[in-house]
């Protein structure tokens, strides 16, 4: 029973890398972006998640071309946030972290604003659009 546990297990595995392989073939034939949703393993809540947190195997973070990660420090400290971590970008290479704050009058979450009347925040985000007007929150890079 336990070799049929094992394979049955081993193939769970397979499925998914061979899914994954579909999807990056389609996506360079078709030369298009395909977003896929991950959800990590079960990690110590004091531990950050990188890419090998993903479920299943690695092919996953290798066949991607980006690879997103939400890193949520709420309930693990005092003062900690919900970030949205760039852990890999394979053409241009630029890694790093974008802090998220919750807009509950959207009701989703953003870039942080920058503090009103000359506050010093550390966001870099947008700055609050004239009442009327809607804020714009695309994160925009030349290339």
């Amino acid at each position: 029973m336990g070799v049929l546990d094992e394979t049955k297990h081993l193939d769970r595995y397979w499925k998914q890398d061979a899914i994954i392989a579909a999807f990056r073939t389609f996506a360079t034939k078709r030369n298009c972006h395909v977003t896929l949703v991950i959800h990590p393993r079960k990690e110590r809540d004091t531990d950050e998640l990188t890419t090998s947190s993903i479920f299943g195997g690695a092919k996953a973070s290798q066949e991607a071309d980006n690879v997103l990660i939400i890193q949520d420090k709420r309930l693990t400290s005092v003062r900690g946030k919900k970030y949205l971590q760039i852990a890999k970008n394979r053409y241009s290479g630029d890694l790093g972290i974008m802090p998220l704050d919750f807009d509950k009058a959207s009701l989703s979450y953003a870039q942080r604003k920058k503090k009103a009347e000359g506050g010093d925040d550390d966001g870099g985000g947008p700055t609050e659009a004239p009442v009327g007007e809607p804020t714009d929150r695309t994160v925009r890079r030349a290339f």
